[in-house]
C-alpha cells in the first residue's frame, strides 16, 4: 500500500509542477498584453504632445476654447490610476481559502467569481501548493 500511496504522491507533484509552470506562462502573456494596450492608449496623446512642442504658443486652454480634435479624449483633470475602481468583486471566502481547501477546483471557483484577477488567483494558487504540500507530506510522513 505504501509504494501505491508514493507512486500517487509522484504523480500528484508532477501534475502540479507542471500546472504551475503553465500558469505563470500564461501570467507573462498577459502582462505583454496590458503593455501593448497601454502604449496604444498613449498614442493620441502624443499627438497633442508633439502639436504643444512644436508650437510654442500653443496651450491646452486655447485648443480646449477651439474645440481641437487632439483634445477630444483627453482630460485635464489627474487621475491616478491606482484608484481606479474595478468590477471584480472579492470571492465569498479567502481566495487562499478557497485554494487550500477545494485546490484545483477552489482555484476555478475564485477565477470565476472574481474575472481571474491575477492578485485573487495568485493567493488561492498558493493556498493550493500550500495544502498539496501538507497533504502530499503527511501522506509520506505516516506511511512510513
Amino acid at each position: 500500500m505504501s509504494r501505491v500511496a508514493k507512486q500517487l504522491i509522484i504523480i500528484s507533484l508532477s501534475v502540479l509542477f507542471i500546472g504551475t509552470q503553465s500558469f505563470l506562462f500564461g501570467a507573462n502573456t498577459t502582462i505583454t498584453e496590458t503593455e501593448n494596450e497601454i502604449y496604444e492608449a498613449f498614442s493620441e496623446i502624443d499627438q497633442l504632445v508633439a502639436c504643444i512642442e512644436t508650437d510654442n504658443t500653443a496651450t491646452y486652454n486655447q485648443l480646449l476654447t477651439t474645440n481641437s480634435k487632439l483634445i477630444e479624449n483627453v482630460s485635464a483633470s489627474a487621475a491616478m490610476a491606482m484608484n481606479a475602481v474595478t468590477d471584480t468583486q472579492t470571492p465569498f471566502i479567502s481566495a487562499f481559502l478557497w485554494g487550500c481547501i477545494f485546490n484545483i477546483p477552489g482555484m476555478l471557483i475564485v477565477g470565476i467569481t472574481t474575472g481571474f484577477d491575477s492578485y485573487h488567483m495568485k493567493k488561492s494558487a498558493w493556498g493550493c501548493l500550500i495544502s498539496s504540500l501538507l497533504w502530499g507530506g503527511s501522506g509520506y510522513f505516516f506511511s512510513l
